[in-house]
Formats: C-alpha cells, sequence, structure tokens
C-alpha cells in the first residue's frame, strides 16, 4: 500500500485495504507446471528419437511411449543441442510466466479511504483509478461457485456519470470490499447531514 500512503491526503484514512486472492497465484503456478511438462516432453522426445533412430516419425509416438527412465537418463547427454536449448526456453518461460504473476500481485493496490475509492497497478507505468467515495451509485460483486467457496470474486463500481472502476477478477473478500464502500458512504452521508 505504499502508493497510497502516499496519495492519502490531510484527515483522509485508508479505511480497507484488498488484494488479488491466493488463488491469483494458483494460474501461475499451474502455467509453470504445463510449461515444465512440456520441457519433459520434449526432452524425452529427443532422447527417444536419439535411441531409436530407425524409427519413422509417423511412429515416433511408439518409440516415446518404449522408452523407460534409465534409457532417458543415460541418453540425455547425447541430445542435440537444439532439443536442450527447446526445453530450456520452455522452463524460462515459465518461470517467466510465474515471475510476472507475482509482480501484478505485488504492484496492484486497492484501498478504500474516507473520501475515495483508489485502484493502483503497475511498478513502472502506473495506471491509477480513483473515484470518490459520494459517486459511487452502486458496486456490485459476481462470484463463481469456487469464488464463493473460496472467498473471491470481482468488483465492479458503477460511478455517476460515465465513470466505473472494474476491480480485477479475484479479489479477495469482494463481499467485505463492498461492505466497507458502503459502509464509508453511508457514514459520509451522515456527516453531511449534521
Amino acid at each position: 500500500m505504499l502508493y497510497v500512503q502516499e496519495v492519502v491526503t490531510q484527515g483522509e484514512k485508508i479505511v480497507f485495504g484488498a488484494q488479488y486472492h491466493w488463488m491469483f497465484l494458483l494460474r501461475g503456478f499451474v502455467s509453470l507446471a504445463l510449461y515444465w511438462f512440456a520441457a519433459f516432453l520434449v526432452l524425452w522426445t529427443g532422447v527417444a528419437m536419439y535411441y531409436y533412430p530407425e524409427t519413422p516419425i509417423i511412429y515416433m509416438h511408439k518409440a516415446v511411449l518404449a522408452l523407460n527412465m534409465d534409457e532417458f537418463v543415460h541418453n540425455f547427454w547425447h541430445l542435440k543441442a537444439l532439443w536442450r536449448m527447446v526445453a530450456f526456453s520452455l522452463i524460462l518461460l515459465g518461470l517467466f510466466h510465474l515471475g510476472m504473476v507475482f509482480l501484478v500481485r505485488a504492484t496492484t493496490e486497492i484501498a478504500v479511504t474516507t473520501k475515495r475509492l483508489i485502484f493502483k497497478r503497475g511498478w513502472v507505468a502506473r495506471n491509477v483509478q480513483e473515484m470518490a467515495i459520494n459517486n459511487i451509485v452502486s458496486v456490485a460483486v459476481t462470484q463463481s461457485l469456487l469464488g464463493r467457496m473460496l472467498g473471491y470474486g470481482s468488483v465492479d463500481c458503477l460511478g455517476t456519470g460515465e465513470g466505473d472502476i472494474d476491480l480485477p477478477d479475484m479479489v479477495d473478500n469482494p463481499i467485505t470490499l463492498r461492505r466497507m464502500i458502503q459502509t464509508v458512504q453511508s457514514e459520509a452521508l451522515d456527516r453531511r447531514a449534521l
């Protein structure tokens, strides 16, 4: 919440802060596992092509299935550099994707203050959306069945005029976020009534 703490004005307090749910990180780990599995398949196929060089390419799937782990380990270092480079590239792509997921989660800030809703994303290039609490007309929460069970969802804040803030899909505790926005709105109306 570094950005939010920098832009809070005098007399304004941070009431609630939200972030991505931990399930957002699961996307990165699943993609990492898929990239690594693809890298393993590339290496396995390369070793099968080295170990069974006489096998026609259309029957290579039989050679891949016939290969056992001992043959794989023994012949791994005989692979051509291209096979290893492709597998290494897939491993790096998986790590890059996982790193990007962590970076997006770390650089996204969602905060409700006593005067406004702030949504900031980005580290070098920032995208900041703010809306005064008094200008928020409705707050819509959308949750799937899994989202309800695990406590994540998306929150859309519709403002007066044409403005709206669409928060990310996997916000942690979206019901609490909506409740805090509505609580701050009602407190602002009570202060105005006095």
